[in-house]
């Protein structure tokens, strides 16, 4: 269950999708109707699927609003369906998510599995003075209630091994089952399509994804490409405005469906990713699945994940990040080579037949335990 698609809500939809495929009976709630990563999905495998409307939190305020209409449907649909349905697993991850699958899961005597992506510890290192100003208020109160639902919860699953790190760390009393990366699929590339002459981000339009940082290097780029924004947030307005004052070309695609993406990743000739924190970072990976290199914040969780299949640019440095755009785009035959590793990589690694294996003894082991009590 997740209230969005995007982010961790996208991971959750993309594991119970795999489960599904499986031959596992899942039902997917809660997803917001609008969202185009839902519309290329095959929603019949599932059980069920229900949608709910979503508001758009373009602007401050947005948030509240949207969650009162996940309120009511949480009232008025949810609590009904858990209990007549009694599934032997609810599963959720992050904070709204979290909250309510534990508490569904005792409404209908489930057990319960929530997946972990990030702590306020591990945020709060790696953003400072950024996380302190969010982290207040409502904000925080989300989060001390997500953390005693963790507590709670029957299984933990973190997305790494860093993350089951820091999330032991913060809980003390409750250790993460295990982890289990998120998977990628197993796209073709499409032969009749060429490297365009652009550069390309994936993801949400927030402060922490540090894109800013992004176009001020490519404003350090000689003859630089357009750059590609695929993703929402609050900061567009804000990107829009540094892009013309900075004199360089973006082209804002919004949300995309799963069919847009691959397209737009294929025919780019690098993705860029300065996050300054990352539970885990999807867009990479999705990259390298196409054979586009990537150029990355050098951050402890992306040598977990990545290795040395993608790029590195100390945070900030934007003459580093610069020159490692100029790098990549003079050396196309560096490119494929690193595209070619990079698939193979992807697939071998992250194969969704691999992580679903994992996700499904994890929760066969626990479910056999508790009824063997």
């Amino acid at each position: 269950m997740g209230k969005a698609v995007g982010g961790g809500g996208y991971a959750l939809l993309k594991y119970a999708e795999h489960l599904a495929r499986k031959g596992h009976i899942v039902s997917v709630e809660g997803i917001h109707k609008d969202n185009p990563v839902i519309k290329g999905m095959d929603l019949s495998i599932f059980h069920t699927v229900s949608c709910r409307p979503g508001f758009p939190r373009l602007f401050k305020g947005a948030g509240r609003i949207d969650n009162l209409m996940e309120k009511i449907y949480f009232s008025t649909h949810l609590r009904r369906f858990v209990i007549r349905e009694r599934f032997d697993w609810i599963i959720g991850s992050l904070r709204d998510s979290a909250i309510k699958a534990v508490k569904l899961a005792r409404l209908s005597g489930s057990l319960s599995a929530n997946f972990v992506y990030e702590t306020p510890p591990w945020m709060e290192h790696d953003l400072g003075r950024l996380w302190f100003e969010e982290y207040k208020g409502r904000f925080k109160k989300s989060w001390l209630r997500t953390k005693k639902a963790y507590r709670e919860s029957d299984v933990l699953i973190s997305t790494s091994k860093l993350s089951k790190r820091w999330c032991d760390g913060w809980l003390k009393t409750k250790k993460v089952n295990d982890y289990v990366y998120p998977g990628v699929d197993e796209v073709s590339l499409n032969p009749s399509l060429k490297k365009k002459n652009q550069i390309i981000y994936i993801g949400r339009l927030d402060i922490y994804k540090n894109i800013g940082f992004a176009i001020e290097a490519l404003s350090l780029v000689k003859n630089a490409p357009p750059l590609i924004i695929a993703g929402s947030g609050s900061m567009r307005k804000e990107l829009e405005n540094l892009a013309r004052s900075l004199n360089v070309k973006v082209r804002f695609k919004g949300k995309v469906a799963d069919s847009e993406k691959w397209r737009l990743l294929q025919e780019s000739r690098v993705l860029l990713f300065p996050s300054l924190h990352e539970g885990f970072g999807m867009p990479p990976l999705e990259a390298l699945l196409m054979r586009t290199p990537a150029i990355c914040s050098d951050k402890e969780i992306f040598h977990e994940v990545y290795g040395n299949h993608v790029e590195y640019v100390p945070l900030n440095d934007r003459h580093a990040f610069a020159r490692k755009i100029q790098f990549l785009l003079e050396n196309p035959d560096y490119c494929a080579r690193k595209g070619l590793e990079g698939r193979k990589f992807a697939l071998e690694k992250f194969s969704w037949k691999k992580v679903t294996a994992k996700l499904e003894s994890i929760l066969a082991s626990e479910l056999s335990r508790r009824r063997g009590k």
